[in-house]
């Protein structure tokens, strides 16, 4: 049932190919005419900055902070001096970055951010691995990624035909033959973060899970179609659909979609 709901608001074009550039002029042009969906990744990006200056140790004024998997993102808006990237060419972003191959050398980098990418990474061990050489000292990765309550759960078992919704996977399960946009579990983040942590710590013990966070404009989310789907409800809406998240906000582990995962490279 929700499965055909969400097949039958889907406004991508099924010819685009997900692993080509039209794919982010695409995405583009549903960003810029969803002032709902705009509004959430405005509370990610501030979400993501405040996070930062909270738990990221102070160092030089010459930082080096990367956002991965950007896409057709907007983080400049709030931060000119993070480099946007993405494992394929587009205009919107600033370099071609893959996260298995970060082209940066030890303790070089402050900060990495990236918004519902890991779940897309081939292979996620190599990219923690990476994390714990590449970070400097006190630097943080904060990630957003799909959550896993109630709703979560029934939402992304359902809504992509290139992704899937497994909590069952091993940890270091791997696919072979993954492309940036298809095979992706989006119940990754569960498996390296929540289910596995304790093996996770063992594993890098010079990173660290400091904090995470469910966010609550799970509404706005939903009723704006996201990049892929048509919109709900108009955009004249978002103050009123604002206030009725608040009112839900005690039922974010219920009702949320996304969270926040910040990690910490300790020494």
């Amino acid at each position: 049932m929700i499965k055909n709901f969400f097949n039958k608001l889907k406004i991508i074009n099924n010819n685009v190919n997900l692993n080509d550039e039209e794919r982010f002029k695409e995405h583009k042009k549903n960003l810029n005419e969803k002032k709902m969906l705009k509004s959430c990744y405005s509370d990610f990006y501030i979400k993501m900055l405040n996070t930062e200056k909270e738990f990221k140790k102070k160092t030089s004024n010459n930082n080096l902070r990367i956002e991965l998997g950007s896409g057709v993102g907007f983080i400049k808006d709030y931060d000119k001096t993070i480099i946007t990237s993405d494992v394929i060419y587009n205009e919107f972003t600033d370099k071609i970055i893959d996260a298995n191959q970060i082209p940066y050398g030890r303790n070089q980098i402050d900060s990495i951010f990236g918004i519902f990418c890991f779940h897309h990474f081939k292979d996620p061990f190599n990219f923690l691995k990476d994390l714990e050489v590449k970070l400097k000292s006190g630097g943080v990765c904060i990630l957003i990624e799909p959550y896993y309550g109630v709703l979560a759960k029934v939402i992304y078992k359902s809504i992509h035909k290139s992704e899937y919704f497994d909590q069952n996977e091993p940890f270091d399960f791997k696919i072979e033959n993954k492309t940036a946009m298809e095979q992706a579990n989006q119940a990754l983040s569960y498996i390296y973060f929540v289910k596995n942590r304790e093996k996770l710590q063992k594993f890098f013990p010079n990173l660290e899970i400091v904090h995470t966070s469910i966010f609550g404009n799970y509404l706005r989310f939903i009723l704006s179609g996201g990049l892929n789907f048509r919109k709900i409800l108009p955009d004249f809406l978002i103050g009123f659909i604002k206030i009725i998240e608040k009112f839900l906000s005690p039922l974010k582990k219920i009702l949320g979609v996304h969270y926040m995962i910040v990690i910490k490279k300790t020494s």
